[in-house]
């Protein structure tokens, strides 16, 4: 039986996918009874084609969306954020993921009704642990969440894109410090005459700062202010050194401040994203 609430939540998928740019993939699910509707992934502007048209490519971030339609208003609390029951069961299985899982509150009462979205995991680690620590063994079916009014979806696609890249994010924070790690130990070691630099050791260091150099994500997102430039000027450095410049070399090494704060960040991510969303009047969820 199509129920009246099936095609509410129909009508909800068709204006998710009007609302979303049409460069993202979106990929429906037929069994939505685990509770995922959409898998979306994102793709950016590289350039243009011989036929002067647009091309996108994948960025590899991807998210997860469990669509929630009303054919009500949407209207705020008194906090103006919009409260939404949502199942424990729901809530327990976005939690297992990696990928960011978003609920996305879809109004479909008139054809141009604003649509709001939560980052589920990262709301349960900022709101509901700390107001429920017990939510998860208590004898309680489902909680209310609140879906703060600044995520209103069309116009915080940027946010979206992040949230999404976070995991891809994390990871290369990994590969980096751990490349960075490595590079600049050697260096140092050179600076005071402990390492030599001859054609193996300088190759080895060259394959440093190309494996970070090739990184993507990390340089579109950190808040270290280092970029792709730098990371150019980074492998330039390395491949400049040569045995006379031992002395000097690790005090020369470009924008060593910066590149030293990015290997570090990863240690206080969650609360300089905090922090970030707060200077904004904004929510990391």
């Amino acid at each position: 039986m199509r129920t009246h609430q099936h095609i509410i939540d129909t009508r909800a998928i068709k204006r998710v996918l009007s609302i979303l740019p049409d460069h993202w993939v979106i990929r429906e699910l037929t069994e939505r009874d685990y509770g995922i509707d959409l898998i979306v992934e994102i793709f950016e502007k590289t350039g243009i084609n011989q036929h002067k048209h647009d091309v996108f490519e994948s960025t590899g971030a991807v998210f997860h969306t469990q669509v929630k339609g009303t054919a009500s208003k949407l209207e705020p609390a008194q906090d103006g954020q919009f409260n939404f029951q949502l199942s424990k069961n729901a809530i327990l299985y976005a939690e297992r993921f990696s990928v960011p899982f978003l609920l996305f509150r879809v109004d479909v009462s008139t054809n141009d009704a604003k649509s709001y979205f939560l980052w589920i995991q990262r709301y349960v680690r900022d709101v509901l642990d700390s107001e429920r620590p017990s939510w998860r063994t208590d004898n309680q079916d489902s909680y209310s969440v609140r879906v703060p009014p600044h995520n209103e979806i069309s116009s915080s696609l940027e946010k979206i894109a992040k949230i999404a890249s976070r995991p891809r994010m994390i990871q290369e924070l990994i590969e980096f410090r751990e490349s960075y790690f490595h590079l600049t130990s050697q260096l140092d070691a050179a600076s005071h005459g402990q390492f030599a630099i001859d054609a193996d050791s300088l190759g080895h260091m060259t394959l440093l700062a190309r494996q970070i150099s090739n990184l993507t994500t990390i340089f579109k997102y950190n808040d270290c202010c280092i970029d792709k430039s730098c990371a150019t000027d980074l492998l330039l450095f390395v491949t400049s050194l040569n045995n006379s410049s031992a002395g000097t070399i690790f005090s020369e090494l470009p924008h060593r401040y910066n590149f030293d704060l990015l290997a570090s960040s990863i240690e206080s991510l969650t609360s300089a994203e905090d922090f970030i969303a707060s200077n904004d009047n904004g929510t990391v969820y």
